[in-house]
């Protein structure tokens, strides 16, 4: 489960390698913190997903540039 109250709308933004672009605020808020990778991250999983799920779809591109490595996850669930 994940709740996201926020007062500043998050935006990808296409063709930047850091999609999302925080406020300078809030970036000190996640500097000591290590967001746990979810247990249903894996090419196992991906592999279970319907077949209209393909290598082809735009989210499994979107995930790519996010949070296929996992200094990525770090960085855009950090910047999110």
């Amino acid at each position: 489960f994940f709740l996201n109250v926020g007062y500043f709308a998050t935006h990808a933004v296409d063709g930047s390698k850091d999609q999302y672009h925080p406020q300078n605020a809030s970036m000190k808020m996640y500097n000591e913190t290590t967001v746990p990778i979810p247990v249903s991250a894996t090419d196992e999983a991906w592999k279970r997903m319907p077949y209209f799920f393909s290598e082809r779809n735009e989210g499994r591109t979107r995930f790519r540039w996010r949070f296929d490595t996992p200094e990525k996850h770090q960085r855009m669930m950090k910047n999110y």
